[in-house]
């Protein structure tokens, strides 16, 4: 089976007045077709959320990932899993899930890129390309050029992530990436919904006049 990595992930924020289905549900209305459940407790208390949020994604065609929790991700049947540095080896998650399941791996460095391509990921995240107040990587901050940089050197997808809004987005199409993960982008808009249609709409826009340019 040929898997198919997302280009537009929203990550749900485990610290929104919005609880992680309700958000999903806001920004699946608005299109996107890709969410990460970032549940950072215990996964047994993430279960039923998971479970909304993969019934949701179901209705609407969407991917789900689930961050973190391998286990978690093999009992919601979850499309995919994504993982920190600090998290599961990946040849360890995809022993648990099988060979058809999406992993990504989160990477900030040229070393942890080269120990990502050796391992058996379908894409990595890359970042902080620029500050965020949404998770804090101690990593710094790569920029466009850095981005750049170090996407050139991976061998599978690269997924950007870190301080990216409406604004800075068409700077970073030329940069190799396959795609964008994010959360503020859409959650500190009044209408998540509006916010996911217009940044679908952007992303589209932009990727079209960026081949017309090739």
């Amino acid at each position: 089976m040929k898997k198919v990595v997302p280009e537009l992930h929203f990550l749900t924020h485990p610290a929104h007045t919005l609880s992680h289905s309700e958000q999903a549900a806001r920004v699946l209305a608005g299109g996107l077709t890709c969410i990460q459940f970032r549940w950072k407790g215990n996964p047994e208390e993430g279960r039923e959320e998971g479970k909304r949020i993969r019934e949701l994604c179901y209705q609407y065609g969407a991917c789900f990932i689930v961050n973190d929790h391998p286990g978690l991700a093999l009992e919601l049947d979850a499309d995919g899993l994504h993982l920190g540095q600090t998290d599961m080896h990946p040849a360890k998650a995809r022993e648990i899930l099988g060979p058809d399941k999406i992993i990504g791996l989160s990477t900030h460095t040229k070393n942890e890129i080269m120990n990502a391509l050796n391992a058996p990921v379908d894409y990595i995240g890359l970042g902080p390309v620029f500050p965020t107040r949404t998770k804090e990587t101690g990593y710094p901050v790569l920029g466009r050029e850095g981005l750049q940089s170090l996407t050139a050197m991976a061998s599978v997808p690269v997924i950007a992530i870190g301080g990216i809004n409406l604004e800075n987005l068409p700077g970073l199409l030329n940069s190799g990436i396959r795609g964008l993960a994010f959360t503020s982008l859409l959650l500190d808009r009044e209408s998540p919904e509006e916010a996911a249609a217009e940044l679908i709409q952007m992303w589209k826009t932009n990727k079209i006049a960026e081949h017309a340019k090739r």
